[in-house]
Parts: C-alpha cells; structure tokens; sequence
C-alpha cells in the first residue's frame, strides 16, 4: 500500500510581508492625523464633562447640606475644585475647615482660555466668575450654588486646547442653575450681556455642544 506524501503548507514569502507591512504602514499613515485630532478633542471634551458634573453634584451636595458649595477655577494650581463652604467664607478654600467634594487639574495642553484673549487666563477665560472681591483666593473665579437649587451668577468657565478648540461650561439660568456645555462657533451673533445670551452683531458665539 503506497503512502500518500505529507502535505506542506506554503508559507508567506519575504516580498509578500514587506508589501503586507508596507500597506499597514500606508494605512496608520493616513488615519494618524484623525486618531491624533480625536485624542485631542477627548482630552478637550473630557475636561469640560468632568466640570459640568462637578456644577451638578455641587447644586444636589448643597442642598442636601443646606450650606453653599463652590466650583473654582484656581489659575493658580491650574484645576477645577468643588468643596463646601463651611464657614461662607466666600471663594478662598480653607483646609481643614472646608469640605473638598472633587478636583480636577488640567492636563497638558488644556488651558482657562476664552477666545477672544491672545493668551490663557486672560479676561474672557471666565465669564463673570470672578474673584475681584476675596482676600487671599487664588487667581481665577467661582460659582456659588445654594441650599435652594439656585447659583450665584450665570456665567462660564472657558476651556481651551493647543489646537484651538474652545468649549465653555456655562451656567445659564440662576433660579435652577441649569449647565451647558457650549462650543466656539463664529457664524452665529450669541454673546453674553449682563449674563444673559442675547443676538447682536459682530459677537463671538458660544452654541450649545
């Protein structure tokens, strides 16, 4: 009885992986510049989401505390920070005294910027959070959120990446203290007069995102 011969196998020869790795290459190529831009409006979006949810669980811890709960962008430690205010001592954190609920430090390449200035921290970076009235509080502002559900001041916290991207996280309403997310957008004529969003001309815009 004659055996049949073993079957072999053929395997990839080496013209046939270098054009494999060759296509490979081509295609991480062409889609680097959309993956790089995605990680970027991530790290944008994320920060952005993260202090929108701080404003949120700031208004519910303050009027399950009935004590007044801040949101603070501090220029100085570049971050967003929640806490109590245990004692109203307005928008300056005292340790030990003080309930920190959350913070959040900006990550690299995030900046406090509005569009309007030529450089972070500027004078657009919050929109009517300010902090011209403390002693001793870090530079930047806050948001004070009340035992009855309501903020301080309507107003934002602006946000910028080394791309160009802008977001704000704005307060919009007082009573109920409602939070958006908004992005920069030219084309439309939104802007901000004495806190409330109005239509004019020649305005920079922030659309809801």
């Amino acid at each position: 009885m004659r055996r049949r011969p073993l079957s072999r196998t053929r395997g990839f020869t080496l013209i046939e992986l270098l054009v494999v790795i060759a296509m490979m290459a081509i295609i991480i190529l062409i889609s680097f510049p959309a993956i790089d831009r995605m990680l970027h409006r991530g790290k944008i979006e994320g920060a952005a989401r993260t202090t929108k949810a701080m404003m949120q669980v700031a208004r519910l811890e303050s009027i399950k505390r009935s004590l007044p709960v801040l949101v603070q962008a501090d220029f100085d430690q570049k971050q967003v920070i929640a806490f109590t205010d245990m004692n109203n001592s307005g928008g300056l954190f005292e340790d030990g005294t003080d309930r920190l609920l959350s913070s959040m430090r900006l990550s690299r390449g995030i900046f406090f910027h509005g569009e309007e200035d030529n450089d972070p921290e500027g004078p657009n970076a919050l929109i009517n959070f300010d902090s011209n009235t403390c002693s001793g509080c870090p530079a930047g502002g806050w948001v004070q959120f009340n035992p009855d559900g309501s903020a301080s001041m309507v107003g934002a916290i602006r946000l910028a990446d080394a791309r160009g991207n802008f977001l704000e996280v704005a307060v919009t309403t007082m009573a109920t203290a409602k939070v958006e997310i908004r992005k920069h957008d030219p084309v439309n004529d939104l802007y901000y007069v004495q806190g409330e969003v109005q239509r004019g001309t020649k305005a920079i815009t922030w659309e809801w995102f």
